[in-house]
């Protein structure tokens, strides 16, 4: 129909694309330019140069389409709210002190979930440091009538723990011997209690870093598994407790319940 001219279709519409050459029909280039009526409201014909300009122009608009699309789904992913574990009623929740249990305890019983806390952090220090956090622990989980299980102190054991590792920067090295120390009492724990599974309020600080804490998790229920074979099995519960929300509500309730707000992690070395 249209001579000289190179036929496209897509997207419902069909483009005759003229060279860059006089067009050889007795139509000027205006007529094509600016789409005379004896042409159907679906075809158009336009010089080659106009006609890639715009396709490459559509392409670019597809492709930040695309771009956007998938930024807000990976966003969106980084943003899912808390997974519960299918079938997890009961929850082993080791507290590292109370402002961090608050809103993860508030949240876990907003949705059926019992949690039993249990406090080991042989690693705060001094000792009387560690009497204030304990007691502030242990006043939120009576206040909320939820059980609260203290483990001994043992200092001097953490400390050979982390020999050698003393001037460790912090989410160094020590606080990976530290997170495994800790879970694999939280660990023991559970399996004692009949608990199925366990978490720690240590993944909802900012301070610390999340990958140490559940791959310390992970190798306490490894650990475990392995050494109990035909005894109950514990799962570690992955989560960011900073989800959801639940950072805002921590400072939220910092304030309400009056808490004791610690200044530094807990051990001498995290003291600055």
């Amino acid at each position: 129909m249209y001579e000289g001219c190179t036929i496209y279709r897509f997207a419902g519409f069909t483009i005759y694309a003229a060279d860059n050459r006089p067009f050889k029909t007795k139509r000027t280039r205006e007529d094509a330019l600016f789409l005379p009526s004896y042409i159907n409201c679906t075809s158009y014909i336009v010089p080659s140069y106009i006609f890639l300009a715009i396709f490459r122009f559509f392409l670019a608009y597809l492709q930040k389409k695309a771009y956007l699309c998938t930024a807000k789904c990976v966003n969106t992913m980084k943003q899912a709210a808390i997974i519960v574990p299918e079938g997890c009623t009961r929850v082993l929740l080791h507290a590292c002190c109370a402002p961090c249990s608050s809103a993860i305890v508030e949240w876990l019983l907003a949705h059926q979930i019992e949690p039993v806390i249990y406090y080991f952090n042989p690693n705060i220090y001094p000792q009387e440091e560690y009497e204030i956090r304990k007691n502030e622990s242990k006043r939120h989980a009576e206040g909320l009538g939820i059980r609260w299980i203290d483990d001994d102190y043992r200092h001097d054991i953490w400390r050979e723990s982390v020999c050698g590792l003393e001037n460790e920067p912090e989410r160094g090295r020590r606080c990976e011997r530290c997170f495994r120390m800790r879970l694999d009492a939280a660990a023991r724990k559970a399996q004692e209690l009949g608990i199925p599974w366990f978490a720690t309020t240590l993944a909802s600080s900012r301070w610390k870093n999340l990958e140490q804490i559940n791959a310390a998790g992970e190798a306490a229920e490894k650990a475990l598994s392995s050494a109990s074979d035909g005894e109950r099995k514990v799962r570690f519960w992955a989560q960011n407790w900073r989800k959801d929300g639940l950072q805002e509500r921590r400072n939220t309730l910092l304030k309400e319940y009056g808490f004791y707000n610690q200044q530094y992690c807990g051990c001498e070395f995290s003291i600055r």
